[in-house]
């Protein structure tokens, strides 16, 4: 069973993210340069889990054993029986709340609830080793259609973020914006 399909119908209400990890796991170098993996608002932790139970695309598969940080304000969401490789840590994603450097930053529609969106990349760029990666998943909160503006706001969320202000804010926290 390869990364692709270790919860089929687990993940199936979190369909969006799934698709993402599918396409990350096509990415076989990528995939075997990482070993430590944070979840920052990981909510019942059906992302951290796919990472912790993703395997090799070999022939047998071979698993990739990272580690796992699932990191959120209130742990308790997360599903019971989490693998052994996940380590959750209750505490605010905006904050130096893991204990080691990170190679994947993942953030699936989180990263809109940060009071400090500013503060909380400097924060994630700080925790991240060399070459490490940022995985950042936003809602679309506004766009044009029919040539009419239109914004939602989604309660919790303080920022309307969009490409623009992301890759300003990315560059000032020193991401590699090429």
């Amino acid at each position: 069973m390869g990364p692709i399909d270790v919860f089929p119908n687990k993940m199936a209400s979190h369909e969006h993210s799934l698709r993402v990890l599918e396409l990350l796991s096509l990415y076989d170098d990528f995939m075997d340069s990482l070993t430590v993996i944070a979840d920052m608002g990981c909510g019942s932790g059906l992302d951290i889990e796919w990472w912790a139970l993703s395997e090799s695309r070999d022939d047998p598969p071979i698993p990739h054993n990272y580690t796992c940080y699932a990191v959120d304000r209130d742990i308790s969401k997360l599903d019971k029986g989490m693998p052994d490789n996940v380590i959750p840590i209750q505490g605010d994603f905006q904050t130096q709340i893991i204990p080691r450097k990170i190679d994947l930053l993942w953030s699936h529609d989180s990263f809109q609830y940060a009071t400090d969106p500013l503060g909380t990349l400097r924060v994630w760029n700080e925790s991240m080793s060399d070459n490490g990666m940022l995985a950042l998943v936003l809602p679309q909160t506004s766009g044009h259609q029919y040539n009419r503006h239109s914004n939602r706001v989604h309660s919790g969320c303080y920022f309307n973020h969009n490409v623009c202000n992301l890759m300003y804010m990315l560059a000032v926290n020193g991401f590699d914006c090429k």
